[in-house]
């Protein structure tokens, strides 16, 4: 029984260090587009890498935060309760929601790169990408007389989350470009 709650404890004194270290710098955190863009230049490689990765997934006060932190050894502290937060299952040694967001990672970054001047993950398809995971089924109409290129990737829904049962997405390439745009009939 002990071996179980063990890694709950840990997890709860992480959040707890964290959150009280930075409930404050919370609060006080307000970076301009310069600040953010010169700490970004600065930052490490592994940390605009995780920065990338979370984007879509993390809130923009968690992502001020992060920047804020003056040291490495607060940043690693402030990645291992990101994923603590999240870990669908906390009593396990793996982080199952973890490994499959860094598989989505290099699957975009690999993927929708292609024909666009951005990276994989700031990409339309990148983005639903990182967010929903891989479709389900994905339809395909390259060569319809009269229709710009679209794909359509349908996705099973949890209604736990919010989400319709079954639901989908469009991209299409307008005026034949390289890059696949999100497609927002409204």
């Amino acid at each position: 029984m002990k071996k179980n709650i063990l890694p709950l404890v840990v997890v709860f004194l992480c959040l707890g260090m964290v959150s009280s270290s930075y409930a404050t710098e919370k609060k006080q955190v307000k970076l301009s587009r310069k600040e953010r863009k010169q700490i970004l230049k600065n930052l490490a490689p592994q940390y605009k890498r995780w920065l990338d990765m979370t984007y879509h997934i993390s809130l923009k006060e968690e992502r001020d935060v992060f920047l804020s932190l003056k040291n490495d050894k607060d940043r690693n502290i402030f990645i291992r309760s990101f994923w603590l937060q999240r870990d669908p299952t906390p009593g396990t040694t793996d982080n199952e929601y973890k490994m499959e967001l860094e598989k989505r990672f290099i699957y975009v970054q690999k993927y929708f790169k292609r024909g666009s001047s951005k990276p994989g993950w700031m990409t339309d398809m990148g983005k639903f990408y990182m967010i929903l995971g891989k479709p389900n089924s994905i339809e395909r109409f390259d060569s319809k007389p009269g229709l710009y290129p679209a794909q359509v990737w349908y996705y099973f829904g949890d209604k736990t989350l919010g989400l319709p049962t079954y639901f989908s997405v469009m991209y299409y390439k307008p005026n034949n470009s390289t890059e696949w745009k999100f497609y927002n009939p409204s």
